[in-house]
């Protein structure tokens, strides 16, 4: 009775396996097929979180979690699977992960991709029993050793916490391995050369070597539609004494039609491996024979001249069951197209081969990159990052390298690319995918200059997004394809605000978009130094932190209005214009104007208020009057007169205390307004606040200057009351007496030094706008600092009674002490010293 009921358990299984194995997803290189056995992984799982709270959740799934989160799972295996190769997929899983099977550590997943195909050793398994999965997945993401990095100005979010679809694929004991292949194409793109290479494997495990054939005959064939249209390559492969044996298939079709994005021709290659007519295992891969060169600044496909019509897509596939997922595959492809764009490059993470395939079926070529995003110097020498990113370059291309779709490789966006570090890794990391697959490589840059990085690369992407030009000295760039990445945020302050319906301000804003990217592309197709162009993006995306660039309109904060669809998939004016000009169609008519609000007004209001207030107390005030005089003339002898505790009036002290404030809070006011649109601010602002809602809080402040002021005078004479305290612990261990209130006067006093500049505040923006207006702002800005430094050390020397050196020794410690926390502060939490040389660069 229990023999009858083991074999109906393993009948089950089996039966259960082939069912389940047409609904679970298949991996690149091992395509499902009546020889595999697919065990899925799908259903319920457990998910624990950090304080060990239990959640059941379905798979593909995402929770939320603080540090770490670990999934949970089961699953059966006869015995009568005992000799059979076992590996496991999972389609999605981010960022990072530890692989457990019954407690024994099987596999770590690189960050640098997002999918795991992890072969099992048997003696991981048990055997006609249950086994436990464990994968735990580290959610959090910092700027020393993560990918993606924490810092990732212009949004994109990504997922973490995700797991995705996972099964487990069962090879037969005799299977097959597709490596790679190579073809050459010859009489006019009508015959190929096809040279795979491909690796035979048996497992052996005792007692099952003897009832496998010691020779079989591998074939290879290529159908269309089914249909074979070159016949059999068969090699015979002794397996009598080795378990894995690679082997060169070489073959030669003619007939052949060329595969292009206008005509995606595409073609399977079915491999089997059998013995006396029993096939033991079989996988089909399918094909699109096409050459890709670069001559020049210039793609060629198939021998003619290609212009590369190329989208940006943020990935917001994740955490989608399988009919959610192929809806929005579908919806892609038919926006792709209808845009007339014939490339598509991914940000964020690798593609699932679903995506490349449908890509490969509809024409339309891929660019797919690690996510290494705004990597400094510090960060492209870390030895961990370097590890993480050749074991996912590796696990990536041996996945992807028999892509159709696949046009190059990324290998950077945006990094520190004109360092000595960058030129290093890219040398490097070139030589490693050219071990591996020959197809072009790129990075994305913003630099216009030559540099050992860019001129390793195949071809580079230009980041060009916010940019009006898109001709901004690219004649300084290497001689290789340049495609610059165009992009405009839709900006409603463009509009004017005197609309009642926000939503028809809106629409004027996305018209403003549409005539923005109009004026980019009709640059573009009017030079020639170009081999093509992106757009970023094909819809908005969300981003964890607000950007300032798009302003206070929109009531989703972290939503990035800067797609040619909305993010609910509807339809812009941008995207009507964008695909009137690949197609040839008639442009959308639209009419704007744009009304630039600004807010510049605040800034001359009120520092002509606060000079009217001043010379009103500085006449009317005698004791202000020679006060300002003697801190001017004498200063030595202020401080003395506070050293030995005569009172300054406290009114004419608030007088200056608020004057003073007032007049930094407009100068550095105006500073924060006027760089309210400048990318390169947003991304410092970044790294800058700690928290997404304080950002929030900031953008608001700065686009309303007048909050921003009361806000920083606020801030400016608490910190004075702050530092008060500290010169006064600093007078007890010094054996000084005097109270709070005379060092709360000297502070206040020795930062008269800035009643100067209120002469400047209300003209002050104007002057940041004006030519060379930023560098003489930084020079004054710089000298009046220094005097007022100046000024605290001498006043410190007198209160303090202590002689030059150790003054200024203390002086230092105590500037080394405040300013040295808040650089650990920053450097713990942003690792902001080694973006320091990095923006430094890209300011100059």
């Amino acid at each position: 009775m229990k023999r009858h009921a083991f074999g109906f358990i393993v009948f089950f299984c089996l039966i259960y396996g082939l069912f389940a194995q047409n609904n679970a997803p298949t991996s690149a290189h091992s395509p499902s097929n009546s020889h595999r056995i697919i065990i899925p992984l799908t259903g319920a799982w457990t998910a624990v979180l950090d304080d060990n709270e239990r959640l059941e959740v379905i798979n593909p799934a995402t929770v939320s979690a603080s540090k770490k989160l670990l999934f949970q799972n089961s699953f059966f295996i006869p015995d009568s699977l005992r000799y059979h190769k076992f590996v496991l997929h999972i389609n999605e899983i981010r960022p990072s992960s530890s692989i457990h099977i019954n407690d024994k550590f099987v596999f770590n997943s690189s960050p640098a991709v997002n999918f795991v195909d992890a072969v099992l050793n048997h003696e991981y398994i048990n055997f006609n029993a249950t086994n436990q999965l464990a994968i735990e997945i580290e959610t959090t993401l910092d700027n020393r050793s993560s990918l993606p990095f924490k810092h990732r100005p212009r949004g994109w979010n990504p997922v973490t916490g995700l797991l995705g679809a996972a099964y487990i694929e069962v090879l037969p004991a005799i299977n097959i391995e597709l490596k790679s292949w190579q073809y050459q194409f010859s009489k006019a793109y009508s015959e190929v050369d096809l040279a795979m290479e491909l690796a035979v494997n048996k497992v052996l495990n005792g007692t099952n070597e003897s009832q496998l054939p010691g020779t079989v005959e591998l074939t290879v064939e290529i159908l269309k539609n089914e249909k074979v249209v070159h016949k059999a390559v068969r090699t015979k492969i002794n397996l009598d004494s080795l378990h894995r044996q690679i082997k060169q298939v070489k073959l030669t079709a003619s007939g052949i039609l060329p595969w292009s994005p206008s005509t995606p021709e595409l073609y399977d290659v079915r491999i089997q491996i059998q013995s006396k007519n029993k096939i033991y295992d079989a996988i089909q891969q399918q094909i699109g024979f096409r050459e890709v060169k670069i001559d020049g600044k210039n793609f060629f496909l198939n021998g003619e001249k290609f212009i590369v019509k190329g989208i940006d897509y943020i990935d917001d596939l994740a955490g989608l069951n399988a009919e959610q997922r192929k809806a929005k595959l579908a919806e892609i492809m038919h926006n792709i197209k209808k845009l007339g764009m014939n490339t598509i490059r991914v940000v964020g993470s690798p593609l699932q081969t679903d995506f490349l395939r449908q890509c490969a079926l509809n024409g339309i070529f891929v660019l797919e990159e690690i996510p290494l995003y705004y990597a400094n110097a510090t960060q492209l020498q870390n030895q961990k990052i370097a590890s993480d990113i050749e074991i996912g370059l590796q696990t990536l291309l041996r996945r992807d390298n028999t892509e159709t779709a696949i046009l190059g490789w990324g290998i950077g966006v945006n990094i520190a690319d004109a360092s000595s570090a960058a030129a290093s890794f890219v040398t490097s990391t070139m030589a490693l995918v050219r071990k591996l697959d020959a197809r072009p490589v790129y990075i994305v840059t913003r630099s216009k200059d030559k540099n050992p990085a860019l001129d390793a690369v195949d071809f580079l992407l230009f980041d060009m997004f916010e940019k009006d030009s898109i001709a901004l000295g690219t004649d300084l760039m290497p001689d290789k394809p340049v495609l610059p990445v165009l992009g405009y945020f839709i900006k409603p302050y463009l509009v004017a605000d005197d609309y009642i319906q926000k939503q028809r301000r809106w629409l004027e804003a996305e018209e403003i978009q549409a005539e923005q990217m109009e004026s980019a592309l009709r640059m573009l197709r009017e030079s020639d130094e170009f081999a093509g162009s992106f757009i970023h993006a094909l819809q908005d995306w969300r981003g964890e932190y607000a950007s300032i660039i798009v302003g206070t309109v929109q009531d989703d904060r972290q939503n990035f209005p800067g797609g040619l669809l909305g993010s609910a998939g509807e339809t812009r004016v941008s995207f009507e214009m964008v695909a009137s000009y690949n197609n040839g169609d008639r442009r959308p008519n639209i009419s704007t104007t744009v009304v630039h609000t600004d807010g510049t007004t605040v800034f001359a209001l009120i520092g002509g208020i606060v000079i009217l207030l001043f010379l009103f107390f500085w006449k009317r005030d005698r004791r202000l009057h020679t006060t300002l005089r003697r801190i001017f003339m004498h200063p030595h002898g202020f401080y003395t007169d506070l050293n030995e505790n005569r009172k300054v009036p406290a009114f004419i002290t608030v007088i200056v205390a608020i004057a003073q404030s007032a007049i930094l809070a407009l100068l550095i006011g105006s500073t924060l307004y006027s760089c309210r649109e400048i990318l390169l601010f947003d991304e410092i602002l970044n790294l800058l606040i700690p928290s997404p809602q304080l950002k929030v809080w900031a953008i608001d402040l700065i686009w309303h200057p007048g909050w921003l002021i009361l806000i920083f005078v606020i801030i400016y004479i608490v910190s004075v009351l702050f530092l008060s305290v500290l010169f006064r612990i600093l007078g007890f261990f010094f054996g000084r007496t005097l109270p709070l209130g005379q060092y709360t006067t000297f502070l206040f006093w020795a930062a008269t030094c800035y009643l100067p500049l209120a002469l400047v505040t209300p003209v002050f923006y104007r002057i940041l706008l004006a030519e060379n207006g930023i560098g003489i702002s930084i020079a004054v800005a710089a000298f009046f600092i220094l005097w007022h430094l100046l000024r605290i050390y001498r006043g410190m020397r007198v209160l303090l009674v202590l002689p030059p050196g150790r003054a200024f020794i203390l002086f230092l410690t105590v500037l080394f002490i405040i300013f040295g926390s808040i650089a650990f502060y920053y450097n713990q939490t942003q690792a902001i010293f080694g973006y320091v040389d990095y923006y430094w660069t890209l300011l100059n």
